[in-house]
């Protein structure tokens, strides 16, 4: 019987050269088009809504969060809002999803 401060075994034999797929956060580097490692990551705290200086000379505010409406098609006024914290990336939007079994975005299923 091993002691009780000693690791066990693994449950499953470890993987022969293959990559494994698992939910995990990463750092995505949108300079270099790829995961970094976290060794390579400086964590910074930062406060809501500041602005900070990046090596390239560049600027970016944190801690804001942006709504935008996106616009029903049809329907004079109709709009769906999403808030995100990244709207760089609205421009490469092609859908929304909405869960099914929302009551609040249900009637919003299969409409553009």
């Amino acid at each position: 019987m091993a002691a009780p401060d000693t690791l066990s075994p693994l449950p499953h034999p470890p993987l022969q050269g293959l990559i494994e797929r698992a939910t995990r956060l990463v750092q995505w580097c949108p300079v270099l088009q790829t995961v970094i490692s976290d060794i390579e990551v400086d964590m910074l705290e930062v406060e809501a809504d500041s602005t900070r200086a990046l090596p390239s000379g560049a600027t970016l505010r944190t801690g804001v969060l942006y709504s935008i409406a996106y616009q029903l098609e049809g329907e004079t006024g109709g709009e769906l809002v999403v808030a995100t914290t990244r709207p760089e990336t609205i421009l490469g939007d092609a859908a929304v999803a909405v869960h099914p079994d929302d009551p609040r975005h249900s009637h919003l299923i299969g409409r553009r």
